[in-house]
């Protein structure tokens, strides 16, 4: 039986919760990954998103490691750009991980 590994963007909110258990439920062994861009509200998300990893690495062996990724600096070139290409920003900083 082949294992498959995915790298999930994490941030403890409804949806990417949701994206985690539906894998880690699936047996897949999870990466989840925290990006920072720099935003005022990212230290209490991220406090959130460490609780609700410790709770779930409890139940499920298949959860990895939280990663957190900076983006501070990649930031000031997007300064224009609020929360519209957030997501995609987030998509592509996770793909340079790979």
């Amino acid at each position: 039986m082949s294992v498959y590994k995915i790298g999930v963007l994490f941030s403890g909110g409804v949806e990417s919760t949701c994206l985690l258990y539906h894998y880690l439920k699936g047996g897949y062994i999870v990466y989840p990954i925290y990006v920072r861009c720099g935003f005022s509200w990212e230290r209490f998300e991220l406090e959130n998103a460490q609780s609700l990893w410790h709770i779930t690495k409890k139940r499920y062996k298949n959860l990895m490691p939280l990663a957190v990724v900076s983006l501070h600096r990649k930031r000031l070139r997007l300064k224009g750009l609020f929360i519209p290409l957030r997501n995609a920003t987030l998509v592509l900083a996770c793909a340079n991980l790979l």
